[in-house]
């Protein structure tokens, strides 16, 4: 008999967990929840009608074997839906740990259906990301007090620019010394699945930036970015 009942509610189920949004349910004025809770009744009082039958030995052990394995399934189901939120992350966090820190993680915002990129904090406190600018592959120190993304006279080199061609004219101040810098426009930079078009940068006066910076100029054109403490995530 249980089985029965868990062919004919399976494809309700198996609807629930694939289907995002609970319009479909909305229709006929029945929440998704509602569903798996009237499910995991269905599974409890059915397993308890048929255990009190093999007591009083009207159903076979055969039975009660193919009994508790359908009941172990529905509620792996039930469990799986119960904790959907936590599990659909944790592919993402596994393979999180396995990267290196500079690598950007492609993730997908389950709430919002946003895509999303994930970049590990390093041991030293920093967030690198190793992307593409027009193509080329540089790894840049996200820098939100960077009004603009700067590169340094190699990565310059690297996207194919040439350093001696440009003119050093804006002036930068930081806590130790004055550089120089100059400005250009990035047809592209990528971060992962995050592609953001003509992008303003600074190009350093060789000798005068160790590393380059992501900085506000990127950064603010996406949709959003949070720091928490290994992660900074950007989403579009």
């Amino acid at each position: 008999m249980l089985w029965i009942l868990l062919t004919l509610i399976a494809p309700i189920v198996i609807a629930a967990v694939t289907v995002k949004d609970s319009a479909i349910f909305d229709s006929f004025e029945v929440s998704v929840d509602a569903v798996f809770i009237a499910f995991a009744l269905i599974v409890l009082l059915s397993y308890t009608g048929s255990l009190l039958l093999i007591y009083y030995n009207v159903l076979s052990t055969r039975v009660a074997r193919n009994l508790t394995a359908w009941v172990c399934i529905s509620f792996s189901v039930i469990i799986i839906y119960i904790f959907r939120e936590e599990a659909y992350f944790v592919p993402d966090k596994v393979v999180s740990e396995i990267l290196t820190s500079d690598q950007a993680l492609r993730i997908t915002d389950n709430i919002y259906d946003r895509k999303s990129v994930r970049i590990r904090k390093r041991n030293d406190g920093h967030y690198v990301a190793r992307g593409r600018i027009n193509n080329k592959v540089v790894s840049m120190f996200v820098d939100t007090g960077a009004s603009t993304v700067m590169l340094t006279s190699n990565d310059a080199k690297i996207i194919g620019l040439n350093p001696s061609d440009l003119r050093y004219n804006v002036v930068i101040k930081t806590a130790n010394s004055t550089a120089y810098a100059a400005t250009v426009h990035l047809d592209r930079i990528e971060i992962g699945s995050i592609t953001i078009y003509n992008v303003k940068a600074l190009v350093a006066k060789p000798g005068s930036l160790s590393k380059s910076l992501l900085g506000m100029s990127f950064l603010r054109r996406l949709k959003s970015f949070e720091f928490s403490q290994r992660f900074l995530v950007m989403r579009t």
